[in-house]
């Protein structure tokens, strides 16, 4: 379901400052034990490799980025619609005038 407080491209500007975490600094341990994890932990390493975090996260980076200047393309777009739909009027008004 659509979050109704993010249904408009303008409240979205809160998104576009979006911050990264930095890189956890905690070591890793030197093993772990597939069997210990969680099933579902188990099928995505199944699925995507033992670099699975790795994927998901530059593919969650990707499209966080896409999306972004996806919306700054329609807020650009959205600009630019008001200017001319601003022209148009103007000109309609300057020829009712005549």
């Amino acid at each position: 379901m659509v979050n109704p407080k993010y249904s408009a491209v303008d409240d979205l500007d809160g998104l576009l400052e979006i911050k990264r975490p930095k890189s956890a600094t905690a070591p890793l341990p030197e093993t772990i034990v597939v069997a210990d994890l969680d099933p579902g932990v188990q099928e995505v390493l199944k699925h995507f490799g033992v670099n699975a975090p790795e994927l998901l996260n530059n593919y969650c980076m990707a499209l966080e980025d896409s999306l972004i200047e996806l919306i700054r393309k329609i807020k650009r777009l959205e600009a630019d619609n008001r200017f001319l739909t601003g022209l148009i009027e103007s000109e309609q008004t300057k020829d009712t005038n005549n």
